[in-house]
């Protein structure tokens, strides 16, 4: 009886070795992820290789296989690996978002806000960037006033849009009325370019 406790503590013990080991794979992805910039681009060798590294460590730790997040990729004549760098991150949030939900269940999944205070400055920002944007517009519409008659679909939009947007905070709020008010004056995608450009 002693001897079968003491082997279900050393599976414990294994076990969350492996836990151990697989949130350094997370964490080593998430550092991955958080080094590749923007931009679009080809990864030859480097990351991609460190990448598919850490899928070979995770399929030996969770007996798992794991080749749907891996990238396709392509082969240079002297036989280096590449590929795009969207399908590489794509890839790996999906791995990185399947271990949180199934290795790590503890963990804030890493595309969520880490913080209140952050999301705060965010909002703050995105009300001061409106203030600017929502000036911006009123001063382009007041030039473009006199190119359309009193009475057009255009002026009657123009018109509205002035009165309607100093109130408004958030750019997004900015856009759907926008959207809202071209609606309600019957304005066509190819109106709006006209008036904005």
């Amino acid at each position: 009886m002693k001897w079968f406790g003491r082997s279900k503590c050393i599976i414990i013990l294994m076990e969350d070795d492996k836990l151990k080991q697989i949130n350094s794979c997370y964490e080593e992805l998430r550092g991955l992820l958080f080094g590749m910039s923007e931009e679009k681009f080809t990864i030859y060798g480097g990351i991609l290789s460190q990448y598919l590294q850490i899928i070979a460590q995770l399929q030996s730790l969770t007996q798992q296989d794991l080749k749907r997040f891996i990238p396709r990729t392509q082969t240079t004549t002297v036989g280096v690996a590449y590929c795009g760098s969207t399908e590489l991150k794509v890839s790996a949030n999906s791995l990185v978002a399947w271990l949180g939900a199934t290795y790590l269940k503890d963990k804030t999944p890493h595309y969520i806000q880490p913080s209140l205070a952050s999301s705060q400055v965010n909002v703050s920002q995105d009300v001061n960037v409106s203030q600017i944007v929502s000036v911006d517009i009123v001063e382009l519409l007041t030039r473009k006033e006199g190119e359309f008659k009193e009475g057009t679909k255009e002026r009657t939009f123009i018109n509205k849009l002035k009165s309607g947007i100093r109130g408004v905070q958030g750019t997004a709020a900015i856009i759907v009325l926008i959207m809202q008010t071209a609606t309600e004056c019957g304005l066509a995608i190819n109106d709006l370019h006209r008036i904005f450009s």
